[in-house]
């Protein structure tokens, strides 16, 4: 495929594309420490909606939802955590509880956010339904689970091992 700057001297991190390809949602950080979500044309890279909290101080790895929502981990201002959902419209919903556990690397199937936290001290995948808000653990483990995917019926993630990140493929 071709590759195109879409913006110069901007400081975007995490990047997620849509589905069709249209809109393009980061991470931005201003030079005074500001942190906020920009989506973006994805082919012209002009600001379409800036979305911002006075409560969070930092976005980390949005994804969207839809067209229309964003699901993002939000670390606010007393230092606990949540994933956020934040609509184009620029209203932001808390899905889970804020808490001191730390909370990343989300991935979307349909209803479903796959993510991983550290709720009960170790970083395991757990799964956010966002109809009714339920959460459940996904995986066990003695070491940490990251960098989960859903595909159809099946999630991968990395389990970290004394050897290395180790891939591991679970049915769903």
């Amino acid at each position: 495929g071709n590759q195109q700057t879409i913006t110069q001297k901007t400081k975007y991190f995490t990047p997620d594309i849509n589905n069709d390809g249209s809109k393009i949602v980061a991470v931005n950080y201003k030079a005074d420490g500001k942190c906020e979500l920009h989506v973006l044309d994805a082919t012209s890279g002009s600001l379409l909606k800036n979305i911002e909290s006075s409560e969070i101080n930092v976005f980390t790895d949005p994804k969207f939802i839809d067209d229309s929502s964003i699901v993002a981990c939000a670390r606010f201002r007393d230092g606990q955590m949540s994933l956020v959902r934040a609509d184009i419209s620029g209203s932001l919903t808390r899905l889970t509880p804020p808490s001191y556990h730390v909370i990343g690397f989300p991935n979307v199937q349909n209803d479903k956010v796959y993510f991983t936290a550290s709720f009960d001290g170790n970083d395991e995948v757990f799964m956010l339904q966002l109809s009714d808000k339920k959460i459940f653990q996904v995986s066990n483990s003695s070491t940490g689970n990251y960098f989960v995917n859903a595909s159809g019926n099946n999630l991968v993630y990395s389990n970290f091992t004394a050897d290395g990140y180790q891939l591991k493929e679970i049915g769903i």
